[in-house]
């Protein structure tokens, strides 16, 4: 019994001693951290792919058997693209980051840094095929038939010859040569165009073209085409066909002017391309058509075909593509640009001027920020290659068309919010009219004026189906019989989401997708999937059998094949539970309720399914457990974890979380998260962090990436520094932004101090971002519960950014406020003080609470004033204030070096004030300008200097 308890004694003691050993996160391991990405399984299910990326650095592409049996790494590849029937794979492989940094450094022209190189890997064969210096790769990737086994590859720009360092004999004597004149430059071909190389993996056969400008392959890869363009100081183009079966190489177009490179019918049968023989600089381009068995192009479409508008023609910059079936081919037209006046005036002639028209449908910065589009803008039309009719489908007044059964159906959708585009700096939903268009005729038929919600068309194009936002039910509309009916009438669930809370109309919870024929459409409530018959003829049954509202949980179907048009009879559902937040996997039936297949404390990834095999590859996750990637059957049965990208993670301290609740102190019932650090003692005192944006307690399963701050702060770094973190959810009202956060994240650190002795009411912090940093900033002028504070990004004043320009996008502000996140519900006019009282600029004499700032002089979201009017305000009233302005950078942090500078001022910030650590230089003596760049001031002042 003596030696059991010695035994036990030290099982302990080991434990404790392994668990001191751990390390917490620091600032360093962010750049090796690795994250997973591309993963995909091949069509035969055999083999599963993915990467393993450092977030700063190199990565490892995998391809590992599914039965786990074998793994294969290759150092930096990327992209890879399995054939078809499984006979090889072909990846990029990036290169080295190091050699690239090298580069960086000193200066290396474009030309002559390191280049990426292609990898293929044969199925059965453990060597890699390897090509230096390539651009990009093309291969099969049709789904149905047999592909060929060929790929094409560009190659970079070829280096020139290294000179010759030779010592040269200067014994003999030089001879004057007579000078020759000198060459006239050529000015024309593309002087970007370099080899393709076209290869046969499984022969060997490589064939060389020169000078390609650019390249493409059909589905089955049975051919390649490529342009090549030539001449001096007029350019001709020439595309080059390739037909893999034959061997054989063909001119399919030459002449001058310009061509783009040609799209393939899904069953490479058909080729269509654009080109122009004008050799000025505004081009004139035609349409070619040609079937695969004859040996002609034909001009299908230009300027002059029947039913083009006048002065239009096709436009280069549209889409070109033929419809599932190769019956339609779809293109893009514009009117055709006329010629840019010569310029004739020097820069101080010319005036620089913006007219703001109060009559604009669109604002001038959004105007500005769209020019290049607006130039490239073009209109679908199509051409109907068994009637040899064109139609223009798409207009100015006509913008957007949403065509069904992928381009083959009668019926389609047009859209156009042009007489509403002014409205839409300040009404929210947008309004759009809604046209029904007949894809045989050209015809438009105008359905539904200022509707403020999309129409869903069925697959087959039977049935029109939408959701009506002033009554909140779903409609239906038999398109041949335009007879309209109320489809979810009589059935007592809510459509809208029943969590919305922004003072506009709530939105539904959507379609799920079409039964085969266009029988039924599947329509979720907040649990439950409805099956309801469009026609309105039969009753509507709920699919899910109510278990979905009866158990919490929350079901959407799991699509397996995206290009399948309709949903299987029984579709695989994904499950969450709003309670317990369990996720998993249903299996749905006809008659009983779903019949859970993979349900448990973890989040799921939605699973990918191998397009000729039953096997699937999924992630899985917990806060503590990255989402690695695991496969299985489609019942999900005896699971396999595959990746393994962070082992390094036994290595540190990390944290657990656990769902908290309380009463607000309006009464609401609400949620969130606790995070403890690992080494958790429930008799020591902890300082305590708490973030908030908007709803975050259905991410109780989420893994915490330790990574630098782009603007928040991550669970697992802070617990794994001792702090424990805080995550309420807060419930919104119209018009009291600020008082609503402060009645959701006040009460529930009122809540959770009063509950657990191991919170240190002195040390707690408040952090947020955007609408979290507004809301930081309001809650810091109501109370001085919090030691410390750091906002990013604050609106601080709520009358002054009203009437902005989110620069973004060029929009004003005024939608945000009145009907978005802002949550006003009215105009500046119609109720000043409602903007005052939810302004923390308003109350800035009350804030006792330190702050720190971030706010980047390139907000596209938030303007950057804001945070100046903040600091500027606190600054006088002698408050302790601290502005971050990144340079160039905008909401959110984007540069690796910036978003690291972030994290480490945070944490030195919040570990000032909650941990007792001595302040850094930065914030005791600041950072001149003349020292920006030079130094950091991270260095901590010494504690006799503390102030």
């Amino acid at each position: 019994m003596r030696s059991l308890i010695t035994i036990l004694l030290l099982s302990l003691f080991s434990l404790g001693l392994a668990q001191s050993e751990k390390k917490p996160l620091s600032n360093d391991v962010f750049d090796s951290w690795n994250v997973l990405r591309s993963s995909t399984i091949s069509p035969d299910g055999k083999w599963v792919s993915y990467e393993i990326n450092q977030q700063l650095g190199d990565g490892v592409l995998h391809v590992q058997a599914s039965d786990a049996s074998s793994d294969m790494s290759i150092p930096r590849g990327s992209g890879i693209r399995f054939h078809p029937q499984n006979a090889f794979a072909a990846f990029m492989i990036k290169s080295p980051y190091e050699s690239v940094r090298k580069a960086k450094l000193k200066k290396t022209k474009k030309d002559k840094m390191p280049k990426d190189s292609l990898g293929i890997w044969v199925n059965g064969q453990s060597e890699l095929v390897k090509v230096g210096r390539v651009k990009s790769f093309k291969m099969a990737s049709s789904r149905e038939g047999v592909s060929s086994n060929w790929i094409a590859y560009q190659l970079e720009k070829a280096l020139p010859p290294p000179k010759d360092t030779a010592k040269k004999d200067t014994t003999e004597k030089k001879v004057e040569k007579p000078k020759k004149p000198a060459a006239k430059k050529k000015k024309g071909g593309d002087k970007k165009a370099t080899m393709v190389i076209l290869h046969n993996v499984m022969t060997g056969d490589t064939l060389q073209v020169p000078a390609v400008s650019s390249y493409t392959n059909s589905e089955n890869g049975r051919y390649f085409a490529m342009t090549r363009v030539y001449g001096d100081s007029i350019d001709s183009v020439r595309i080059v066909l390739f037909d893999t079966e034959s061997k054989e190489f063909s001119d399919l177009y030459d002449d001058q002017g310009k061509a783009q490179v040609p799209v393939f019918s899904k069953d490479s049968k058909q080729l269509a391309f654009l080109a122009s023989t004008d050799t000025a600089k505004v081009k004139v381009y035609q349409l070619f058509h040609r079937n695969m068995d004859q040996s002609m192009n034909t001009v299908v479409v230009n300027q002059s075909t029947a039913g083009m508008p006048d002065d239009w023609a096709p436009s280069e910059h549209g889409s070109l593509s033929f419809s599932e079936m190769g019956n339609r081919l779809f293109l893009g037209t514009a009117q055709i640009p006329e010629p840019e006046p010569k310029d004739t005036l020097i820069d101080d002639e010319k005036y620089h001027v913006d007219v703001w028209n109060w009559k604009d449908k669109r604002l001038q910065p959004m105007q500005k920020l769209n020019v290049q589009r607006d130039k490239k803008r073009n209109f679908q039309a199509m051409y109907d290659i068994a009637k040899g009719k064109f139609f223009q489908l798409a207009s100015e007044d006509l913008q957007r068309i949403n065509m069904t059964t992928k381009g083959e159906g009668k019926w389609a959708l047009g859209y156009d919010g042009l007489p509403y585009q002014r409205e839409s700096s300040w009404a929210f939903p947008r309004k759009q009219d809604v046209y029904l268009v007949n894809m045989e005729s050209g015809e438009k038929e105008l359905l539904m004026e200022g509707s403020q919600y999309t129409y869903n068309i069925s697959p087959n194009g039977k049935y029109l189906v939408w959701y009506n936002l002033k009554d909140r039910e779903w409609y239906g509309m038999s398109v041949a019989e335009r007879k309209e009916m109320k489809l979810t009438e009589g059935l007592e669930v809510n459509w809208y989401d029943e969590e919305f809370d922004i003072p506009s109309e709530p939105y539904p919870y959507g379609i799920a997708g079409w039964s085969e024929n266009d029988e039924s459409v599947f329509i979720r409530d907040h649990y439950d999937l409805w099956k309801i018959d469009p026609s309105g003829k039969k009753k509507a049954k709920n699919f899910t059998k109510g278990y979905g509202r009866e158990n919490d949980i929350r079901f959407s179907v799991v699509r397996m094949d995206r290009e399948q048009l309709h949903l299987d009879e029984f579709p695989l559902l994904k499950g969450f539970n709003k309670k317990t937040k369990e996720d998993g996997f249903y299996m749905s039936s006809k008659k009983g309720t779903p019949e859970a297949l993979l349900v448990s404390d973890h989040r799921y990834g939605f699973p990918q399914k191998a397009v000729n095999a039953d096997q699937l590859v999924w992630t899985r996750q917990t806060f503590e457990e990255f989402p690695d990637l695991w496969t299985s059957g489609t019942d999900f049965k005896d699971g396999k974890k595959l990746s393994n990208a962070n082992p390094q993670q036994e290595d540190y301290l990390w944290g657990s979380v656990e769902l908290v609740y309380w009463k607000a102190y309006d009464g609401k019932e609400l949620e969130g998260l606790l995070y403890k650090p690992e080494n958790f003692d429930p008799n020591k005192k902890y300082p305590m962090l708490v973030y908030f944006y908007e709803r975050s307690s259905d991410r109780y399963h989420s893994y915490s990436m330790p990574m630098p701050s782009r603007s928040i702060i991550y669970p697992s770094y802070y617990a794994s520094n001792g702090y424990l973190v805080f995550i309420p959810n807060i419930e919104y009202e119209t018009g009291q932004p600020g008082p609503d956060a402060y009645n959701a994240v006040v009460s529930g650190t009122e809540a959770l101090v009063e509950k657990h002795s191991f919170i240190d009411k002195d040390r707690m912090g408040l952090q947020g971002q955007s609408w979290g940093g507004y809301q930081t900033a309001y809650i810091i002028t109501q109370t001085d519960m919090y030691t410390a504070a750091m906002a990013g990004a604050p609106v601080s004043n709520m009358t002054s950014a009203y009437g902005g320009i989110r620069w973004g996008s060029g929009m004003s502000r005024m939608f945000q406020y009145e009907r978005t996140q802002s949550r006003l519900g009215v105009t500046l006019w119609e109720d000043q003080e409602r903007y005052l009282k939810n302004s923390p600029l308003f109350f800035a004499p009350n804030i006792k609470t330190p702050l720190l700032m971030m706010h980047n002089d390139a907000d596209g979201a938030v303007p950057w004033y804001q945070g100046i009017e903040f600091f500027v305000a606190l600054r006088r009233l002698d408050k302790p204030v601290w502005l971050l302005v990144y340079n160039n950078e905008a909401h959110n942090l984007r540069r690796w070096a910036n978003r690291k500078d972030l994290d480490i001022r945070m944490k030195q910030f919040f570990d000032h004030y909650l941990q007792g650590a001595a302040a850094p230089i930065w914030m005791e003596e600041g950072v001149p300008a003349v020292d920006k760049g030079r130094k950091s001031g991270y260095e901590l002042m010494e504690m006799s200097k503390r102030k």
